[in-house]
């Protein structure tokens, strides 16, 4: 039921012109290159020796780098991030589907 509360409250945004954007950013500032957002990204979208990129043709926009930073170095400024937040708190662990 969550993911049908999710994506009623999602398609109201969209019909409202709120988009997603491409995907998470990196403030250069604030991150300590911990490698968190690394080690925790399920897509591999994140190089192991540069945590400020973000490689967009393999994020898949799930917001773990976000949720593990321990600076908030990693954003994805998005009228769909509290809704992500409130629906999807626990990273789930990675399946595959045959």
């Amino acid at each position: 039921f969550t993911l049908i509360r999710f994506a009623r409250k999602a398609m109201a945004f969209r019909k409202q012109g709120k988009l997603v954007p491409v995907y998470p950013v990196n403030d250069p500032e604030k991150c300590i290159h911990c490698g968190k957002c690394v080690k925790n990204c399920p897509a591999g979208a994140i190089p192991v020796d540069n945590e400020l990129v973000t490689l967009t043709d393999r994020c898949i926009k799930c917001c773990a780098c976000v949720k593990v930073c321990p600076q908030q170095s990693r954003t994805f400024d998005s009228a769909f991030a509290p809704l992500l937040s409130e629906y999807f708190k626990k990273q789930k662990e990675p399946q595959i589907l045959l």
